[in-house]
């Protein structure tokens, strides 16, 4: 029901969501820009692909989104750029792709991302540059691509990625150069293409020892 309201352009903004656990495909693909500030999304443990190539950039910094699990491709090829650094994004387990082909670039130091499990393409295509350095990634497998053709280049040389097995092209054609020598690779067996065509990157890489990184 909310899904045909918001395709037939209704007024969504007082909808009662208390209720609702699953907000996938919510607006994908739609030119949905309503105020939705309000929403009670306390109860919604999946947001995958909810604002997936729609037009949406409101303010939602005031959502409880406690109990999701699955942001993955949340906010792809959409042009959300609002603050949310005050999530409680501690129960997330997928976060691939939430922000690729965007312009998002907001302060998300602080999020608890230590339960998120896979990371692919997380910022991919992305205009992000922010400081992370803090984030506790001890329990992500999967880096697939997280940063290629993005603009990220901050230090992240403390990451604890001792429980990766993914980073094929992780940096591939991006505009990072940052030392990540000191990096726990042990446990790659995938790193093909991970620093393709990047120039600049001059400062030390990891060392894999089993996989081929070129």
């Amino acid at each position: 029901m909310l899904r045909f309201m918001v395709e037939q352009g209704a007024d969504v903004t007082t909808v009662c969501t208390s209720k609702v656990t699953n907000m996938e495909d919510l607006f994908f693909n739609t030119e949905f820009n309503q105020d939705i500030s309000s929403w009670d999304v306390s109860n919604v443990t999946n947001m995958q692909t909810l604002f997936l190539a729609s037009l949406f950039d409101q303010d939602i910094s005031a959502w409880d989104i406690t109990n999701v699990t699955n942001m993955g491709s949340m906010f792809t090829a959409s042009p959300f750029n609002q603050d949310i650094s005050a999530w409680d994004v501690s129960h997330v387990e997928d976060m691939n792709q939430m922000f690729s082909f965007t312009q998002f670039n907001q302060d998300i130091s602080t999020w608890d991302v230590s339960n998120v499990t896979n990371m692919f393409g997380m910022f991919s295509f992305s205009t992000f540059d922010q400081n992370i350095e803090d984030w506790d990634v001890s329990s992500v497998r999967d880096m697939y691509g997280m940063f290629s053709n993005s603009k990220f280049n901050q230090d992240i040389s403390d990451w604890d990625t001792g429980n990766v097995y993914n980073m094929d092209e992780m940096f591939r054609d991006s505009q990072f150069n940052q030392d990540i020598s000191s990096w726990n690779v042990n446990n790659v067996t995938q790193c093909e293409l991970f620093s393709d065509n990047t120039p600049n990157w001059t400062l030390p890489k990891p060392n894999f020892t089993n996989c081929d990184p070129n």
